[in-house]
Parts: structure tokens; sequence; C-alpha cells
């Protein structure tokens, strides 16, 4: 894995998944059925995930009986909360999907307010790069960024961002994770993974 650091408080991990997860989590994504992009669930906004989301990606895979792409995702899962000493949990993989047009609100990544924890970070995983637009952009500090696929990009909840539309007739493809942090307990970073300070 090699960190990139984009901006104080924001990195991107190159190669946090390889190609050939890359490969077998894509190719069961063309096995979901349109019907799944649509789900409804309680407590989501739902104008801004209509279509552009599927929850509980684990189970949606294993209800296949995909068991091979099962396994990538609680792996994937694992290695997040590696990144992290002491966090109190990362949140269930999802999967996105960005047609064309389709973007993504600014917004931060605060939206947990519970006396005890809140959202330290926020995670976007890279599927694809083969898609024109639906760069990552934090308005605030006038950062467009593209990562590769298979990459994972982190920041600190509290900064702004969204997405650009996504242009042409491609897809982008993605998951987001939130960590969470008790609040008497800051997260320690793992230093065998950050060997430096990324400003977080």
């Amino acid at each position: 894995m090699k960190i990139n650091k984009i901006y104080n408080g924001i990195v991107e991990i190159e190669n946090f998944i390889s190609e050939e997860e890359l490969e077998c989590i894509l190719s069961s994504v063309s096995n979901f059925t349109e019907d799944l992009w649509f789900e409804q669930k309680e407590n989501l906004v739902y104008e801004w995930w209509e279509g552009k989301v599927i929850t509980s990606f684990k189970d949606k895979t294993k209800k296949n009986g995909d068991d091979k792409t099962t396994e990538i995702l609680y792996k994937i899962e694992e290695n997040i909360a590696s990144l992290f000493i002491n966090a109190l949990g990362v949140t269930d993989i999802n999967l996105n999907r960005y047609k064309q047009d389709v973007f993504l609100n600014y917004h931060s990544d605060e939206w947990l307010n519970h006396p005890d924890h809140f959202i330290k970070y926020g995670a976007i995983l890279y599927y694809n790069d083969n898609f024109d637009g639906g760069e990552l952009h934090y308005k605030d500090l006038d950062i467009s960024y593209k990562p590769k696929s298979g990459s994972l990009v982190f920041h600190k909840g509290d900064i702004v961002h969204g997405t650009l539309p996504v242009k042409s007739n491609s897809v982008r493809y993605s998951s987001t994770f939130f960590i969470k942090e008790l609040r008497d307990n800051p997260i320690i970073l793992n230093k065998n993974i950050f060997e430096r300070d990324y400003g977080l």
C-alpha cells in the first residue's frame, strides 16, 4: 500500500484491495438486479440515495450465493478497522453507483451526534476509475480528486465534500464507511501503516 497525502486530514491509500478482489466485486455487482438499487431504508435521506446505493452489501452477495465476494467484503471491513488502534467501530459496507449526471450533494460526515461517540472519519473505497467526471470534490479547499481503482480515501468527518457529476455513459462504483470514535477515548492511528503525520 502507498499512502498519498491529498491535504491536511485527507489521505489516499493506493492498492487497498487487489486487482483480483476488484474483478471479483465488479463481477458480483453485474449480477445485481435493478430493483436492489432502489431500496428505501429508515433514517436515510431518500433523495440522496435513490438509485445510488445498496445497503447491506455483504448480505446481498451472500444471498446470491457468492461466498468469495462475501469473504472479500468482510476482509475489507477488517482491514479498514485495522488502520486504527481503538476505533469504536466501522459501519457496514455498502455499495454506491453513480451513473451519468449523478452526483452527491456537499456535506460533512458528522451526521452521528451521540453523547458518547461521533464520526471521526469518512472513507470511500473505489472499485473502478474508468469513468469520466465523478471526482471527489472538497469545495472549501478547492480540491477535485479522482482516486485510482482499488484506492481508499479517508478524511476527517468535519471536512465538507461531495462529488462532481459523472459524465458520458459511464458508471462510478464505490463503497463508503464511517469510523466512530468515543468522545473520551480518541482514536490512535496504526503506526505500522501511518509512519508519519498526515494531519489526521
